[in-house]
């Protein structure tokens, strides 16, 4: 008997804890068939659900604050979000976000196209960017832990992607290609990845500054221009030498017809193989040591991968005169940088193709 009403009591009490915890079920709100502008999807939505947009053209700007939300745009040809010039067109304050599938354009001057702020676990993808002004910022991170930034074309800014204090952030399939002046940048940020982007026509590819170190920058296509393809340095020249940009990786890169290919400002400690250096107006590398400076390169970088492993080899210089007389695709007398600068092992032939996007 005891035992039978031991019985009815617990199953009693999984009865009472089913009714207190019910399922949540994600919804699906549409704009406008729902919702008459996503900013009220937005407000509506729990985590977990999805916002789907209608192509159309939507005068707002918008403030994601709820987490595990999905902001989908049926296309980014058709669905544009148009701030008009008033201010940030998106701001994501929350994590697990996703925002897809927009054209995102006219943020106030100085402004964001789409700034995301101590937030983790957020996806920005297939979307076209432009603050119009050309002196805002397409996509800017801040404190951000996790975070895709991939598909997007960029125009029309005066950062493409700017990534600052934030990491684990991968930049991946993007076109910086019209009016960008440049195209990624990275402000003591650590643990992140840009591959097989293409910065074209701008003044700097990609700026890596201050205390960012172990970043990897894979696979980019870097074009035309007018000042560096990518450049290493800090904020000040008094900036002490634990803030230089360190221990960052620089391989397999394409640079053609840019005023300088790499500019170091007093940087070391960073690995760069496998790139193909093409036809650099001033220089292939530029390293200079401030002579203003407190602070001075004490170690060289690294301009091959004999340290890794792999596929052994340097970079490929156009303007290289050495030869190799044994064949084995590495020239037989380094390529001299500059600065206790060189390449140890030069290529004879260059890596690899242009990177296609995928």
């Amino acid at each position: 008997m005891r035992t039978a009403r031991i019985i009815v009591l617990i199953l009693l009490l999984v009865g009472i804890f089913h009714v207190r915890v019910p399922l949540a079920h994600a919804n699906t709100i549409n704009v406008p068939a729902d919702q008459p502008s996503i900013q009220a999807a937005i407000d509506s939505a729990g985590p977990g659900d999805t916002i789907r947009v209608s192509p159309g053209t939507y005068h707002e700007d918008i403030v994601i604050k709820s987490p595990l939300v999905q902001v989908v745009g049926a296309s980014r040809d058709t669905t544009i979000i148009d701030g008009q010039g008033g201010g940030i067109i998106v701001w994501i304050n929350a994590s697990s976000v996703e925002f897809t599938g927009f054209t995102v354009r006219n943020s106030q001057r100085y402004g964001w196209g789409i700034h995301v702020e101590q937030a983790t676990n957020v996806n920005i993808t297939s979307d076209a960017i432009s603050t119009n002004s050309g002196d805002g910022e397409g996509v800017n991170l801040s404190g951000v832990s996790t975070a895709i930034v991939e598909g997007n074309v960029f125009s029309d800014n005066l950062y493409g992607v700017n990534v600052t204090n934030s990491n684990h952030v991968r930049v991946t399939n993007n076109q910086a290609v019209s009016n960008d002046t440049i195209g990624v940048q990275l402000k003591a940020s650590t643990q992140c990845l840009v591959f097989n982007n293409s910065f074209q026509s701008g003044e700097d590819g990609i700026d890596i500054l201050e205390s960012s170190f172990n970043n990897s920058i894979t696979r980019n296509l870097i074009k035309d221009m007018t000042i560096d393809g990518i450049a290493l340095q800090t904020d000040s020249n008094r900036s002490p030498v634990p803030q230089f940009p360190q221990n960052n990786t620089i391989n397999e890169n394409t640079f053609a017809r840019n005023h300088i290919g790499v500019n170091l400002q007093n940087e070391t400690l960073n690995t760069f193989y496998h790139n193909d250096f093409f036809q650099s107006i001033f220089r292939q590398v530029n390293p200079v040591e401030n002579s203003a400076s407190f602070f001075v390169i004490v170690k060289p970088n690294t301009w091959d991968n004999s340290s890794l492993g792999g596929l052994v080899g340097g970079n490929f210089w156009d303007d290289y005169s050495g030869v190799d007389a044994n064949g084995d695709g590495i020239g037989d007398t380094p390529y001299v940088i500059g600065r206790e600068n060189q390449d140890s092992r030069p290529l004879m032939a260059p890596f690899g193709p242009e990177p296609v996007l995928i």
